[in-house]
């Protein structure tokens, strides 16, 4: 299966999507805001020639004298917006939404996003735009608090954050949405972009897809893709895996940090506020909740150890001065634990 299938498995079995977007998906549709391209002189020669301009962010955001910069803003309205009809790339990625929720954050300032359909509360132009949103007015700061309220709405489901022609250096948008990703562990990453741009961290790279390629043709092939359900159940095999193994370190870590307490039978954390229960009534209740139990994961340490016989690891039991005696009179230890934590001097005194 290729990525396509997998990115089209994730998305199907998403609840939301969170897209992200860029000046990749702008250039995926024929619109380059650095270029002097055709359709940059078309629109625009006349400031090439009065005010040496050649490129749309060079007008837009350079020092033309006010009534020019107006000028240009007003003819940069015909060509992104009068000028404009809705595209493949947009077409595609609708298709690709379908009934599920979304929202859009994006620092393309062109409003193709609206252009094509997209409602106007679930975008967040997160530089604003060339018309009528400028960053941290109020227009903007409410885009914010939208995608704010999808983010606390969505933390703990199933999101897709698919992202749409943003390079790998990228520290606006791509790198605060990857750390995202990397603290909700039910979040999965798509990325479409050319190959030499694709990059992921290596926290969320096994929940990671990632697509190279023209955006517009990447999608309309997302589109058509047969989803990948294997990939899913992978997914979550390795997901699984994976907390496991954190348990398993900090189980570890605590064990280090707190074996003085449990060395005194003690523990690390109060269990609970409780008044301690009799030993029948603890081997009672033991029993009910086995019984009631549909699986039961079963955890030893040393305690069994020590029911079975092999008292010997904390205390200065029978059986520790049967077999290590000679070492708590050389050394003084008071059970087998304080041999193995002891700095020998020599392998072979070891």
């Amino acid at each position: 299966m290729s990525d396509f299938n997998n990115a089209k498995a994730l998305i199907n079995d998403a609840d939301a999507l969170l897209i992200s977007a860029s000046n990749g998906l702008s250039i995926s549709e024929g619109y380059n805001i650095f270029a002097d391209n055709e359709a940059f002189k078309k629109y625009f020669s006349r400031f090439t020639k009065l005010y040496g301009v050649h490129s749309i962010i060079q007008g837009a955001l350079g020092k033309l004298p006010q009534k020019a910069h107006d000028e240009f803003i007003e003819q940069l309205q015909k060509y992104l917006v009068e000028d404009y009809s809705p595209t493949a790339a947009f077409a595609a990625l609708k298709e690709l939404i379908g009934n599920r929720n979304y929202f859009v954050i994006t620092s393309n300032a062109d409003t193709h996003f609206q252009l094509n359909g997209f409602s106007a509360e679930k975008i967040w132009e997160v530089e604003g735009n060339f018309f009528d949103n400028q960053q941290n007015s109020p227009d903007w700061k409410h885009q914010q608090a939208n995608f704010e309220k999808f983010l606390n709405k969505y933390a703990a489901k199933k999101v897709v954050q698919l992202e749409l022609g943003i390079g790998k250096q990228n520290q606006l948008i791509k790198a605060p949405l990857m750390q995202i990703i990397g603290q909700l562990p039910s979040w999965t990453y798509v990325t479409l972009n050319l190959p030499a741009e694709l990059s992921a961290n290596p926290t969320i790279k096994q929940r990671s897809v990632m697509v190279g390629g023209d955006i517009t043709a990447s999608l309309s092939q997302l589109v058509k893709a047969t989803p990948n359900e294997d990939f899913i159940k992978q997914l979550a095999k390795r997901q699984n895996e994976f907390d496991y193994e954190k348990l398993v370190m900090k189980t570890q870590m605590n064990y280090s940090n707190y074996y003085g307490v449990y060395a005194q039978g003690g523990t690390a954390e109060p269990l609970s506020e409780q008044p301690p229960m009799s030993y029948d009534e603890q081997v009672k209740l033991f029993a009910t909740k086995i019984k009631e139990a549909d699986h039961i994961i079963v955890g030893g340490a040393s305690g069994l150890s020590a029911a079975g016989g092999g008292d010997f690891y904390y205390t200065d039991s029978p059986s520790f001065k049967q077999y290590f005696g000679k070492f708590a009179k050389k050394y003084g230890f008071k059970g087998a634990f304080a041999g193995m934590q002891y700095h020998w001097q020599s392998r072979e005194e070891f």
